[in-house]
Parts: C-alpha cells; sequence; structure tokens
C-alpha cells in the first residue's frame, strides 16, 4: 500500500457540473495535480484563482479558465471547501502585493496559510489539511479528472518541494501550457 501524506479513504468526493454554479462562491483549497508528488496548491474565493508559482503567480483566474486548462490536460484535481474562512483582508489585493516569485523557504502553500491567518509551522499539505480536519473546517470535497483508486496525496518530504521549485524556476515552458 502506498504511504501517504493525507488520506482521504474517510471522505466522499463529490463531482460538480463544470458549468455549474457550485464553486462559484465560498472558499476552496485547489490541490492540482493531487496524484503526483508533490501537487500545486491554490485558492479559489468566489469563482477566482490564486496562486504563488516558482515563476510567476496566479491573480484573480476566472474560474472557466481554470476549468478548461484543467479538463484539456485531463489534471486530477481536488476543491477542498472550507466550512469557513477569515482570510486577512481582500485576496485580490493580499496576492497582488505578495511576489511574484517564491523565494527561500516559500511555498504555494505559504500565501494560502497566511491569508486564511493559520500558523505558520503548517509546512506541507499534509500537515495542513490534518490541522483543518482537527479544526472541522472542511465542509466538502470536489473532484475533477480523478482517478478511480485514488485515496489520498502521496508522500513526499519538504525537500521534494524546493527541488520541484527550483527545478520550475530553471525550467522555459512552452507557451499556452499551465
Amino acid at each position: 500500500m502506498e504511504k501517504l501524506l493525507f488520506d482521504f479513504s474517510d471522505y466522499t468526493f463529490m463531482e460538480f457540473d463544470l458549468g455549474g454554479p457550485r464553486l462559484q462562491t465560498g472558499c476552496f483549497v485547489v490541490v492540482i495535480h493531487c496524484d503526483k508528488r508533490p501537487p500545486h496548491l491554490g485558492l479559489l474565493v468566489d469563482g477566482f484563482f490564486y496562486s504563488a508559482k516558482s515563476q510567476g503567480k496566479d491573480v484573480g483566474i476566472q474560474l472557466g479558465s481554470l476549468l478548461h486548462v484543467l479538463n484539456d490536460k485531463k489534471i486530477a484535481t481536488l476543491f477542498i471547501e472550507l466550512s469557513d474562512y477569515l482570510g486577512s483582508g481582500e485576496i485580490q489585493e493580499y496576492f497582488k502585493d505578495f511576489p511574484n516569485e517564491l523565494s527561500g523557504q516559500q511555498t504555494c502553500l505559504t500565501p494560502i496559510v497566511d491569508w486564511l491567518q493559520l500558523p505558520s509551522h503548517l509546512n506541507n499539505i499534509g500537515e495542513f489539511l490534518r490541522f483543518l480536519e482537527h479544526r472541522q473546517k472542511i465542509a466538502r470535497l470536489f473532484v475533477v479528472n480523478l482517478p478511480d483508486n485514488y485515496n489520498g496525496i502521496p508522500f513526499y518530504t519538504n525537500e521534494d518541494i524546493h527541488e520541484r521549485i527550483e527545478y520550475l524556476k530553471h525550467v522555459t515552458r512552452k507557451e499556452g501550457t499551465a
């Protein structure tokens, strides 16, 4: 059995209508490539996506654009709806002010933990999700392109995260890719 960083076997995954309004309101942690080591994390707040990346950031990407990329590329993605959130101010402004490139010990989780005003010691998605679970902040899980046998986030280390960030900083992406 594969070692998991976070086990979702006790959760129910919900499919959703890609054209429907379900993800248009509320706050969701988005786990892109949730079947890979390490995945990429972002926030979907009231239908707009935000994330910090090795090169650049996503600020206010419309849900429809995000779903289009996820479906075209068949990217396994989780949308974790938070039961409530106390974000620190306007998210659009927060991400505009966030650096354009991750540096030092920052990861894609850094601005999420900061904006949600959570303890800064949450260094990976496993710790982050266990914290949310313990405080009963996970409302529902929505999925797209999830493999049939999926039951959790594959195990990885913080070193794996920083190696991936460094690798991506030096890769030139093909035009039109996400």
